[in-house]
């Protein structure tokens, strides 16, 4: 380990003790409120770290014990690093950590900034930085209390750092005097490209002795001299000096002039400059070639708060050589029209980040501002908030951005619009990420069932604005196609999950009915502690958000819902969930010309995704060669009622919110599932009766092979819905393991029940997967294994890679002995569902059934460490091991399977046999 950030408090010595190699160490604010014996026993702990290079002590509050890591200090000489930041240092303790600077001779970089260490304290910090000058490449002294006093003079030791590069002396009070001292030391240093003299009270004067110290640093990039105005004084003076100043910074790329109240009088000597000609009758002429004017290598200018009126504004436009180049212009708070600023805005079209925020722009002004940034292709973040804009002024200047592809940050909040105004042309920016707009604009019109005191009003992300809305409209769908069971409808979502009642029944139906349980008193507790019993983060079961109507909450909860009870169940090649679901996606359109599946979002928004998805399975629906010429809002519009009115697939998705910059995944996920479960899986496993329900707990149950368990749920399903095709199917699949087919009059009366209900509906549903398997197993149950295959191959001719379909042939086959055609079954099978248990026994008892008893045992033995207790894997191994001549082995499996299922006839059968070859007289 190289490097570590430590934020706890009761491990932390042993912790570091045991990490002798370490390199990097950060403490920040953990020592803070720990007492003196913490800080002692740190302090002893970071003295053996002889590797440590970096140290960070910042936010410690260590007044009074910095003394405690002196010797750390004086151990580590290696170190490179060292910040002792906002750690209220006085003058004695300053001196106390000047006195622990002069043993580190490889330091680089040092921040003692937000302490108290005055001119006396600061003084001996840079006499023990000497021993170090040849190497300190970072020195930050802000906001530590040092003026111009003594004339500065404890600055002259910076003259001797000649790697510096970077030097902050912000927010502190150094005045005219101290700059010229500053200007003056800095004489030497000539590999500076950094300089912060923010807020330092420096009214001009104090900038001469800067003119030669610039000219001796070429590599000067960064110049900070925001807030340095002198209350009572306007900027003329610190404009003329500084325009000296810079005179020599050729190489000056970021310039912080932030309020300084320039004005016209101090912004004109840095624009233009004054020159005397000769012949006196001329006298002095005025050019456009100022210093600032001339600086073609700056990329950022900083002129908030500066009084710039409307003359100023324009005598700016005439730095057209600088203004060409600038990446980042900031002109908040100069109270100028909005005519006077595009004058410069039109030469500067390479910015990436403007703000004119707080002007005097109006609805003329943003007329006129609209075309020169219309053409800043490059723009990629806009502020103009509070300009006093009318609604067709912001229209305006939202209609100009509408094309401008690079935006990411927009800020139009305190103007006079309405949301809906501005969203149409808002939409077209698909790399805009952060909105920030009014309080009082209609978001519950735009949100549809989103209450207003949900929504965060201010840095509102467009994407996410648009991913949001078109997830209340998805999930709202759902919920309410859910509840129409249980005749509930829910008008808003937010308020119908903080019902105790609704949030109970929603998530009854969605996990079909297994949250049939005793209730509490309390509905919602009962909903709760099911929901975190099936593992979904208890995060997003949390009662009081649920109640605040929470935003986050709420629809976090119904995409945990909605994951857990319908995308997870999707299973396809041998996995579950979204991966499931995007394999079968890809598969389902292979072949079908301009359809590429990469993502749940713009992969489907020309909707022939859905197309082919529904054509593959459904040929019969849609014609996929002349839906591909249509546009692709028709498209979307036809495919969703082909699936709404053939299929009963709700109508969950809206082709304008698919249509939109940034469609939400989720709600694409969520109707793709349904497809899936309509094609492949059950058309009800979602939105189901509780008949429906416990049907499908007994298929659970019979593929776990707890066969009266599943008999037990079918019976309770049969009673609640005497039509259930699905429950009375299990029934007798379940009794005809137990029992066979023979000799159970119940199971006759199911399958001829199944028989006469699929005939019936398949008159109104001809296409339905569901009732052609269901009715082919029916046949096969009954013994008819012809009809029974010819049934399932018109479910493969409508689904060829259908589960149910091929395990009813493959079995039938089987029975008919055609073993050929079982195993073509069984591999396509396996190949769709690899870990499918029937497959596996199946294709054991073919391999039984051939003599290849090794074969036999192998496979039962693979199924058996999937499923431990199935009895009729038990029962292949146990007769391939009776005709091997394996008595001991036989009887043991024969033995587990009747355990397994009391009175399982085969196995009894199969037990007596054992006990008649070994002559045990049974």
């Amino acid at each position: 380990m190289c490097s570590m950030k430590v934020d706890y408090g009761s491990e932390l010595v042993s912790m570091i003790l045991r990490l002798p190699l370490l390199t990097s160490l950060n403490l920040s604010g953990i020592l803070r409120d720990h007492g003196n014996d913490l800080v002692s026993c740190v302090a002893y702990a970071v003295k053996g770290l002889s590797y440590l290079t970096s140290l960070d002590l910042s936010a410690n509050g260590l007044l009074g014990t910095i003394s405690l890591f002196e010797p750390a200090l004086l151990m580590n000489t290696n170190l490179k690093c060292l910040s002792f930041e906002d750690n209220e240092i006085g003058i004695p303790e300053g001196k106390v950590l000047a006195g622990s600077l002069m043993a580190l001779s490889s330091l680089e970089v040092l921040d003692v900034s937000s302490n108290g260490l005055c001119n006396e304290a600061a003084s001996a910090v840079l006499d023990a930085l000497q021993h170090s000058a040849s190497s300190l490449r970072s020195l930050c002294l802000r906001d530590v209390g040092i003026d111009g006093r003594t004339k500065g003079l404890y600055l002259s030791p910076l003259n001797r750092f000649s790697a510096l590069q970077e030097l902050d002396l912000g927010t502190n009070m150094l005045g005219d005097k101290g700059a010229a001292a500053l200007g003056r030391a800095l004489h030497g240093v000539t590999s500076l490209t950094s300089l912060g003299l923010a807020r330092n009270f420096i009214h001009g004067r104090g900038l001469q002795t800067f003119r030669s110290a610039f000219r001796r640093m070429p590599k000067l990039r960064r110049l900070d001299l925001t807030g340095n105005i002198v209350y009572g004084a306007d900027g003329r003076e610190l404009g003329r000096y500084l325009a000296k100043a810079l005179e020599s910074c050729h190489s000056l790329q970021e310039l912080y002039l932030g309020m300084n109240w320039l004005g016209f009088a101090g912004l004109e000597p840095l624009i233009t400059e004054k020159r005397t000609f000769f012949l006196r009758w001329l006298g002095r002429a005025r050019t456009n070639t100022g210093p600032l004017a001339r600086l073609k290598s700056l990329r950022v200018l900083r002129l908030e708060e500066n009084r710039i009126g409307s003359g100023a504004m324009k005598l700016l436009g005439n730095a057209h050589g600088m203004l060409i180049q600038l990446h980042e212009l900031d002109l908040h708070g100069n109270s100028t029209d909005g005519d006077a600023m595009a004058v410069p805005l039109s030469s500067a079209v390479c910015l990436t980040s403007l703000r004119i925020s707080r002007n005097e722009v109006g609805g003329g002004g943003a007329h006129a501002l609209a075309k020169p940034i219309g053409e800043m292709t490059n723009l990629r973040t806009l502020n103009f908030a509070e300009c006093k804009l009318p609604p067709d002024g912001v229209c305006a200047l939202a209609t100009a951005l509408q094309n401008l592809s690079a935006i990411r940050d927009l800020s139009m909040k305190g103007n006079y619009f309405l949301l809906k105004d501005v969203i149409p042309p808002l939409l077209g920016m698909r790399a805009l990420v952060k909105l920030e707009t009014n309080g009082d604009n209609e978001f519950s019109m735009m949100l549809p069932g989103l209450p207003r005191e949900v929504v965060r009003r201010d840095n509102l992300s467009l994407v996410e604005y648009i991913r949001k809305r078109m997830q209340i409209r998805t999930y709202t769908s759902w919920v309410n196609n859910l509840l129409l069971q249980r005749n509930l409808k829910m008008q808003d979502i937010f308020k119908g999950m903080a019902n105790k009642r609704s949030l109970m029944e929603l998530v009854d139906v969605a996990f079909s009915g297994e949250a049939r349980v005793e209730m509490s008193d309390d509905r919602q507790e009962s909903a709760i502690e099911f929901l975190r019993m099936k593992g979904i983060d208890p995060a997003l079961t949390d009662l009081e958000a649920l109640k605040e109507r929470s935003m986050g909450s709420t629809l976090g909860l119904l995409w945990a819902i909605i994951r857990k009870s319908q995308v997870d169940r999707v299973l396809w090649k041998g996995v579950r969930g979204p991966v499931a679901l995007m394999k079968w996606c890809r598969d389902a359109v292979e072949g079908y010309d301009k359809v590429h599946i990469r993502d749940f979002t713009r992969s489907w928004q020309d909707g022939l995704g859905f197309c082919a998805v529904v054509h593959r399975h459904r040929p019969d629906l849609v014609d996929f060669k002349a839906l591909a010429s249509w546009d692709p809002s028709r498209r979307l519009i036809f495919v969703f009622h082909a699936t709404h009115t053939k299929l009963a697939v709700p109508r969950l998705l809206d082709p304008d919110d698919l249509l939109s910059p940034a469609p939400d995944a989720r709600s694409v996920m969520l109707y793709l599932s349904r497809l899936w479960h309509v094609f492949v899986g059950r058309d009800s496993d979602v939105g189901i009766s509780p008949a429906q329900a416990l049907a499908n707990l007994a298929e659970e149950k019979f593929d776990q092979d707890l066969l009266e368990d599943a008999m037990d749920l079918a019976e309770e399903a049969v009673e609640k819905d005497s039509g259930s095709v699905d429950a009375r199917i299990i029934r007798a699949r379940a009794r005809y393991a137990l029992v066979g087919y023979h000799h159970d009059a119940r199971s006759r009366e199911d399958i001829v029940q199944v028989l006469e209900i699929t005939i019936r509906r398949l008159e109104d549903y001809p296409m339905s997967v569901p009732l052609r398997w269901a009715r082919a197993e029916a046949l096969r149950l009954r013994g008819d294994n012809i009809g029974a295959i010819v049934a399932a191959t018109k479910v493969l001719k409508i689904e060829p890679r259908n589960v149910r379909a091929l395990n009813t042939r493959a079995k039938a086959s089987h029975m008919m002995g055609e073993l050929h055609g079982t195993l073509s079954d069984l591999d396509l099978l396996m190949e769709v569902d690899p870990r499918n248990v029937h497959a596996h026994v199946l294709r054991a008892a073919v391999c039984l059934h051939r003599g290849e008893h090794t074969n036999a045992i192998t496979e039962s033995t693979r199924v058996l460490k999937l499923r431990p207790r199935h009895a009729q894997a038990l029962l292949i191994r146990a007769k391939a091991n009776l005709d091997r001549g394996d008595f001991t082995q036989a009887l043991a499996d024969a033995e587990e399977a009747i355990k397994n299922i009391p009175g399982y006839i085969e196995a009894l059968v199969t037990r007596a046999e054992v006990h008649r070859e070994r002559g045990d007289g049974d």
